[in-house]
């Protein structure tokens, strides 16, 4: 739907800009970037949006943040790396793509009730 070619196009037009900006030993930062910001999103839509509103979150969540969000991207650049045996890039990878992804869920849902606490 509409959710799924806005978070297409988003995806694209970030990946772009990320792989014009990157250094060349950074192969993965344009999928890192754009699940970390994915993740981000998400939270912040997870405080926002409170129960119910099943369209808004089917929207969100399965449309804009499923087509934006790039894990299958990252799978396969694990397995390039390990395939390469490139098991450094692999390991870093992981841990940076699990690190920042919770990091940026936690500060999305955090942010709001920091600063619209009730």
């Amino acid at each position: 739907g509409v959710g799924g070619f806005l978070g297409a196009v988003c995806r694209f037009s970030l990946l772009s800009l990320v792989v014009s900006l990157q250094a060349s030993f950074f192969c993965f930062a344009p999928s890192l970037a754009v699940n970390t910001i994915g993740c981000f999103l998400a939270g912040l839509a997870f405080s926002f949006v409170g129960e119910g509103y099943f369209l808004l979150k089917s929207f969100l969540f399965i449309g804009f943040l499923g087509a934006f969000t790039t894990f299958s991207s990252f799978s396969l650049e694990v397995l390039a790396a390990g395939e390469r045996g490139e098991w450094g890039f692999l390991v870093m990878h992981i841990l940076l793509s699990n690190l920042f992804s919770l990091l940026g869920v936690f500060l999305g849902a955090m942010l709001p009730r920091l600063f619209w606490a009730s």
